[in-house]
């Protein structure tokens, strides 16, 4: 039951960074404990790795995005 509340409240939370509401974070929050605790110890480390491989991705996509003046390798500086 205690997991269940610290889930929901850390879901709530973190609802608040993301575009899902509080009541969905929350939901979303006190179902995680039951669902970590039926997976293994690999599908555990292969999400977490994914999770982290997708957020550097994003990053890198959000950073070319807000940088259009950097120049691409395959740019050539015209001769003076």
């Amino acid at each position: 039951m205690i997991k269940n509340i610290i889930g929901a409240v850390a879901g709530a939370k973190l609802a608040q960074n993301t575009k899902v509401d509080n009541g969905t974070g929350a939901i979303l929050g006190s179902i995680a404990p039951a669902l970590i605790a039926r997976l293994s110890l690999p599908a555990l480390v292969a999400i977490g790795a994914g999770g982290y491989l997708l957020k550097r991705y994003r990053d890198q996509q959000a950073e070319k995005q807000t940088d259009p003046q950097t120049p691409t390798p395959t740019s050539r500086i015209p001769a003076a």
